[in-house]
């Protein structure tokens, strides 16, 4: 992938701050589910993690009702002009694909970016095939979108539906979808 996306790296205080303000906002931190996997740190070679996922606990989304389609959150992404990225905080060591985000930001770094370039960067990154991750893929996975207001996000996880996991859907044999959840739209 040849084309370079204008980003910011937000300052760490900041940066702490913000995922600090979207927890507060979004994640369910009452549940039993972010006390043992996200609240409980755990000491990695490369610094303490947690194990689970944000979005594993999102306020209001027990049954997914929050699920919408991977171009559908980039949509959503496109209305806004400048939007924050995070990602979860996870250990390189628990076998992680690696990424630019991955390797060269420390785990709790946040990046400012504009949502229609960020939009096209994530459809293109999941849509196409890649033989040096490290280098040409830009986002992990799960990725966390938001911006100051904390009224709305767009996640994209690295889950998705198949013909085993939702036969209801009708999907084809090569078929895969992958989870995304928005707010605010």
């Amino acid at each position: 992938m040849s084309e370079l996306m204008k980003y910011v790296e937000i300052e760490h205080e900041k940066a702490v701050r913000l995922r600090e303000d979207f927890i507060n906002a979004f994640v369910n931190k009452a549940s039993s589910w972010y006390e043992r996997k996200i609240a409980a740190l755990h000491q990695y070679e490369d610094g303490a993690c947690y194990e689970g996922y944000l979005w594993e606990t999102l306020k209001g989304n027990e049954s997914y009702e929050l699920e919408c389609s991977m171009e559908g959150a980039c949509d959503y992404l496109r209305m806004k002009d400048a939007v924050y990225v995070m990602q979860d905080i996870h250990s390189g060591t628990r076998g992680y694909s690696p990424c630019v985000f991955a390797c060269q930001f420390s785990k709790d770094a946040v990046l400012k970016v504009s949502g229609g370039e960020l939009a096209d960067r994530i459809l293109k990154e999941w849509q196409e095939p890649f033989e040096n991750w490290e280098t040409e893929r830009f986002f992990p996975e799960d990725i966390y979108c938001f911006d100051d207001d904390m009224e709305w996000f767009a996640i994209f996880t690295h889950e998705g539906w198949d013909q085993l996991t939702a036969p209801e859907r009708g999907l084809d044999e090569d078929d895969y979808i992958r989870i995304c959840f928005a707010k605010g739209r």
